[in-house]
């Protein structure tokens, strides 16, 4: 029996994985980028699972004019979007649920964060992230 991975990522692991386009200094793991890599390949033992909002982000912060926008379509949104592995996840009644069992007074996690977290809860899948708050969170619960 083969065992599926599912991983959860966060808008900071889609910007450092697709640095070169985004002219960003990577901020992940060169593990993380295997897992992503294989999920871009359809490796069929891991899901990549990218929750809506992290489009969202990504265009507020680099779609700033017509050129930034092109490359972000075809060379980050078409490539995600066409594989099987990669499985965009909407907000959700039970990712709204886990969202509010998070508890925000440990580190004061942003909004976004939190949507993140509830989805790698909702989908038993690990959060991919370099993101202090986030990482500092997850330690104190464990």
């Amino acid at each position: 029996m083969t065992t599926i991975k599912r991983y959860v990522l966060d808008t900071t692991s889609v910007i450092s994985y697709f640095n070169n386009i985004f002219s960003v200094k990577s901020q992940i793991s060169s593990t993380a980028q295997k897992i992503i890599e294989r999920g871009l390949n359809d490796d069929e033992h891991v899901v990549l699972i990218v929750p809506s909002l992290c489009f969202i982000e990504i265009y507020d912060k680099f779609c700033t004019d017509e050129e930034n926008l092109a490359k972000y379509r075809y060379e980050v949104l078409t490539p995600l979007r066409g594989k099987n592995q990669i499985e965009i996840r909407e907000i959700n009644e039970e990712t709204l649920k886990n969202y509010s069992l998070i508890d925000d007074d440990i580190v004061n996690l942003e909004s976004k964060d939190k949507v993140f977290l509830a989805t790698a809860i909702e989908m038993d899948a690990i959060l991919i992230t370099s993101d202090r708050k986030i990482i500092k969170y997850a330690q104190k619960k464990v």
